[in-house]
């Protein structure tokens, strides 16, 4: 449910990280295309991601 490893994972079932992945690089295409339909230079994206995983804490654990 949503690991690494998970490859047939049900749309419904995805975390928020490969849903918000794949928006953005939905968005990057259509703009792409966009550019191209319009006989326009094509944009240049520059992708850096980073993410904290917790596991099982509390509120009071993860704050200072």
């Amino acid at each position: 449910m949503g690991t690494g490893f998970d490859i047939a994972t049900a749309p419904e079932e995805e975390g928020i990280i490969p849903r918000a992945v794949a928006h953005l690089f939905e968005g990057i295409d259509r703009r792409k295309h966009d550019a191209k339909e319009r006989n326009e230079p094509q944009p240049d994206f520059k992708v850096t991601v980073q993410f904290m995983e917790v596991h099982e804490k509390k509120k009071s654990q993860i704050l200072f």
